[in-house]
């Protein structure tokens, strides 16, 4: 059986290169998600309610702004944990 820890335990920057590579992966499938979701939930209503094609433009459009509003939350989420890690926050505040 192959082993992988010795390829993330042989350097912090390798570490911090498949820390950001799943982040980034997660990002996208959330993006993706959040637009396809408010496009089905949209899409059902439209055929309930029989308004064709307004609450799936309303869906699709919900689903990019949820989508965004996740994308600004996550980069500045990162930033945050960015400037703790390399103390920068504190001097910024000082200044």
């Amino acid at each position: 059986m192959f082993n992988f820890r010795w390829l993330i335990s042989q350097d912090k920057e390798r570490l911090d290169a498949f820390r950001q590579l799943g982040m980034l992966s997660s990002l996208g499938f959330m993006f993706a998600l959040s637009i396809f979701l408010g496009l089905g939930v949209g899409y059902y209503l439209d055929q309930k309610c029989n308004t064709a094609p307004y609450l799936t433009m309303t869906g699709m459009v919900l689903g990019i702004v949820a989508a965004f509003v996740s994308l600004y939350r996550e980069i500045r989420r990162l930033l945050e944990r960015e400037e703790d890690e390399t103390g920068d926050g504190d001097k910024r505040s000082e200044s």
